[in-house]
C-alpha cells in the first residue's frame, strides 16, 4: 500500500492525500500507483522513485527534477543545513567560551561545502553517490592561529577521511567504511541568531 501527499506549487497550499495499493513490474524496476486520479507509473532506483508519463518513459521538462521523489535522510536533505560539530572521534564538543563554532554547510544548488573549524573559515567542494556514498575535496583554509582550539587539525581530517554519511532526524554522522563515526553533526541555527 501507499499514501500520496501532493501540493501544487503556485497555488494555494491545500494539501491532496490519497491512499491506494501499488504493484510492481515483473523485472522489479517499475512500480504502478492504482490512484484515484489515474494510474501513476515510478521508475525505482536507489533510495529515490522518478515518476514517469503515461507511456513509460521519463518526465523531459525544467520541471523534471520535481518528479523525483527521494528517501527521507538522504543528501537532499543535507542541503542548506547548518550542520553544528558536537562528536569528534566518539568525544563530546562544545564551542570554546567567546569562540566560533565549527560546522559545515553543504551550499544549495551546488556541489560547494563552506564552514568553520572553530577557529578558520574553510571551503572545498563535495561529490555524492548512490547509498549514502559522500567524498569531498581537500579543504582550502584561513590561517589564523587560535590557541584555545585544539581540535581544528582533526575536525578538518573528518573532510578527507569520511566516505559515507548517516542521517537520523537532525543528527548527521560522517563515517569512514563501516567504522565508528568520525563525526557527529546536529542541525542547527548559526550562532548568534
Amino acid at each position: 500500500t501507499y499514501a500520496l501527499q501532493r501540493v501544487y506549487w503556485g497555488k494555494d497550499q491545500q494539501v491532496f492525500s490519497e491512499t491506494g495499493t501499488f504493484t510492481w513490474d515483473e523485472t522489479g524496476s517499475f512500480i504502478t500507483l492504482g490512484s484515484p486520479g489515474g494510474d501513476l507509473y515510478f521508475s525505482v532506483g536507489e533510495n529515490r522513485l522518478t515518476q514517469l508519463d503515461r507511456a513509460g518513459n521519463r518526465i523531459e521538462s525544467e520541471f523534471a527534477d520535481r518528479h523525483v521523489l527521494r528517501k527521507a535522510g538522504t543528501l537532499s536533505d543535507l542541503r542548506g543545513t547548518y550542520w553544528k560539530l558536537v562528536e569528534l572521534g566518539g568525544r563530546r564538543l562544545e564551542a570554546p567560551a567567546g569562540g566560533k563554532e565549527a560546522h559545515f554547510l553543504l551550499l544549495p544548488g551546488s556541489d560547494r561545502i563552506n564552514g568553520n573549524g572553530g577557529c578558520n573559515n574553510f571551503m572545498g567542494s563535495y561529490e555524492e553517490s548512490e547509498g549514502s556514498r559522500i567524498r569531498f575535496s581537500q579543504m582550502a583554509t584561513t590561517m589564523m592561529a587560535c590557541a584555545e582550539v585544539d581540535y581544528e587539525p582533526e575536525y578538518l581530517g573528518v573532510f578527507d577521511t569520511a566516505d559515507n554519511y548517516a542521517l537520523n532526524r537532525d543528527t548527521l554522522s560522517l563515517n569512514r567504511a563501516r567504522m565508528a563515526p568520525l563525526a557527529r553533526f546536529v542541525a542547527a541555527m548559526p550562532k548568534g541568531n
